[in-house]
């Protein structure tokens, strides 16, 4: 290995993943403007479109009712705001684990 590269933590890496998940629904919302602007009607993009058929399909076999209307409900909403709040959910675990990581190795040990 480099010695000038340096070595992502797994925290660092999920706050990553988040910020580029934010991005991604700002880029991803803009598209749809525009598309909007240009066409006049919006254009929606559910998460359905981007998951496999596999999925999808599983999802439907799924014998408890309540996790199958819960999940089809997540995946028919918006691909921008699912990204945009997974992006948040991301960067909340990455900053919230971080400060437990620190505060329990600067806790004194017995």
């Amino acid at each position: 290995m480099d010695k000038g590269a340096t070595r992502k933590e797994p925290l660092e890496v999920l706050g990553i993943f988040g910020i580029f998940s934010i991005a991604s629904s700002v880029f991803l919302l803009g598209y749809q403007a525009f598309f909007w602007l240009r066409n006049g009607y919006w254009q929606k993009i559910p998460v359905l479109e981007i998951i496999p058929s596999t999925i999808e399909d599983a999802i439907l076999r799924m014998e408890w009712l309540g996790v199958r209307k819960i999940l089809l409900w997540t995946f028919d909403c918006e691909l921008a705001s699912f990204l945009f709040v997974m992006g948040l959910v991301l960067i909340f675990i990455s900053i919230w684990a971080a400060e437990w990581q620190r505060s329990y190795s600067s806790s004194p040990k017995k």
